[in-house]
């Protein structure tokens, strides 16, 4: 489909087309399917997609998948809800299969995980491929039913700790705010995740994309509860000026 001359227009001042080049999307349900559909509307050239679960009845409830897609694989959902709202523009690189570290990993990556050990790969691998390019990043989204939680992780300084004012590493960030999925308490299926939820954390994290892309400010770390409403924010990064914060 040929690219329409304004499709892009109300982007214009806000971000160059160009820069939205390749990104990887881990985990293509709940939060994955609002990211994917976000991220082919923003405009990006090519979305590497990575999930081996197919989208079943209960998934429904927590996905922006139409239900016609019940019984198919989620990679393939994505494919079609990329190119839908993209007008084929996007390319979508479906892999229907779980990711782990022996498999490539670009240097934009979103990750939407339901376990907390394969985030935990995906960081490690992430961090040891050397990712320093000023566009390289690392968003890490998670949620329960009724919270949200993003984690992000650049190339630049890390800033300092809000309350002690000390600076902090990369893995402290990270470190900080990850447990295994054995101590994870589990929730009763018929709690465990909302479409609001799941909408709210998909933009985002989309979002924040856009501030790392962009060379724009942005917090490594945001929480929100959604009973009541309530925000969590920690460690400002600056933009880098100059080549320097």
């Amino acid at each position: 489909m040929e690219l329409l001359e304004n499709r892009f227009l109300r982007n214009k001042d806000l971000i160059k087309q160009e820069l939205l080049d390749e990104i990887t999307v881990i985990g293509l349900g709940g939060i994955g399917s609002t990211v994917v559909t976000l991220l082919s509307i923003m405009g990006w050239d090519k979305i590497i997609g990575w999930d081996d679960d197919k989208l079943e009845e209960h998934n429904l409830s927590s996905t922006t998948y139409p239900f016609y897609y019940t019984g198919s694989s989620k990679a393939d959902a994505a494919k079609d809800t990329a190119e839908a709202f993209s007008g084929k523009t996007t390319e979508f690189e479906p892999n229907k299969e779980k990711w782990n570290s022996s498999k490539p990993l670009g240097k934009k990556v979103i990750t939407c995980l339901d376990n907390m050990d394969t985030r935990m790969e995906v960081y490690e691998t992430w961090r040891n491929d050397g990712h320093d390019a000023n566009d390289a990043f690392l968003i890490d989204l998670r949620m329960d039913a009724l919270s949200i939680e993003m984690i992000t992780i650049t190339h630049r300084e890390n800033g300092f700790d809000m309350y002690t004012k000390e600076p902090l590493e990369v893995e402290e960030i990270y470190n900080n705010y990850w447990v295994s999925d054995v101590e994870i308490e589990p929730a009763p299926c018929t709690m465990k995740h909302t479409i609001f939820s799941s909408s709210i954390i998909g933009g985002l994290g989309v979002n924040q994309a856009f501030n790392c892309v962009g060379n724009k400010p942005y917090y490594s770390y945001i929480w929100t509860g959604l009973l009541p409403l309530n925000l969590k924010k920690e460690n400002l990064v600056k933009s880098i000026k100059n080549g320097v914060l």
